[in-house]
């Protein structure tokens, strides 16, 4: 094996450093409801890794992680950001190795993460000419 995996630290964000900077994107206008849109909202806590949240206006519970490719994980957010950032140059074998998580569960993530983007692109509208490789 390679010196990288002894080395992770010097690659890897460090969980908290991800989550504060997921958080400052995902809530860049301030906490708002993904069912209603309302900013009228109880934060209920951290559980886990992630906020917890209600809707005063329409009762919806939610999370920090509602509505993105990161909802139902159970890897850190810090290694599927190292997976985003990797997955066009290293392959799914070589992630898992750096990552130390099995070839599968690198799989399913590179592939949630995909359908994820490819949904969001094929739904914008466009101006002008596309091409596609």
């Amino acid at each position: 094996m390679d010196d990288i995996v002894d080395n992770k630290d010097k690659f890897f964000l460090k969980e908290e450093d991800a989550l504060r900077i997921f958080r400052s994107i995902r809530w860049a206008d301030g906490v708002y409801c993904p069912k209603c849109k309302s900013f009228n909202i109880y934060n209920r806590g951290i559980q886990g890794n992630s906020n917890k949240y209600s809707c005063n206006e329409c009762e919806n519970n939610f999370s920090d992680f509602t509505n993105t490719p990161f909802e139902y994980n159970k890897i850190p957010l810090a290694k599927i950001i190292y997976i985003i950032a990797n997955m066009r140059s290293k392959s799914i074998n070589k992630l898992a190795i750096e990552l130390e998580l099995h070839r599968n569960t690198v799989s399913r993530h590179h592939k949630r993460i995909r359908e994820f983007f490819h949904k969001k692109h094929r739904n914008s509208s466009f101006d002008g000419e596309t091409e596609k490789d």
